[in-house]
C-alpha cells in the first residue's frame, strides 16, 4: 500500500472512531465522512453522501443532477464504507 492509500485508510479509521459504527448521527458531524447530498451534483456508483441524518451509497450512475431519489441510494454504515474502501485499496495493490 502506498503512502497516499495508507493515509486515506488512516483518515477513514480515525473518522470511524470519532463518529461511531452506525449510520445515525448521534449528534456527530457525518460530513466528516461524506458531503451532504446535492441536487445540483452528479454521482457515480459507490459514491457516499449524507442525507437526512443517514449515510448513503449510490447504486446507480446519476449523470444529470436530480432531486433525492430513494431507489438510487442504499443506507449504509461507516463499517461498510471502511470495508469497501479497504477492499478497493487491496485490489489496487
Amino acid at each position: 500500500m502506498d503512502e497516499t492509500s495508507s493515509g486515506i485508510v488512516k483518515e477513514i479509521i480515525y473518522t470511524w472512531i470519532e463518529v461511531g459504527s452506525d449510520s445515525s448521527s448521534n449528534g456527530a458531524n457525518l460530513n466528516v465522512i461524506a458531503d451532504a447530498y446535492s441536487d445540483s451534483s452528479i454521482y457515480a456508483i459507490g459514491d457516499v453522501v449524507v442525507y437526512n441524518g443517514g449515510v448513503y451509497r449510490c447504486v446507480v450512475t446519476i449523470a444529470n443532477p436530480e432531486p433525492w431519489t430513494d431507489s438510487h441510494w442504499v443506507l449504509t454504515t461507516v463499517n461498510e464504507i471502511i470495508g469497501v474502501t479497504t477492499d478497493e485499496l487491496n485490489n489496487d495493490l
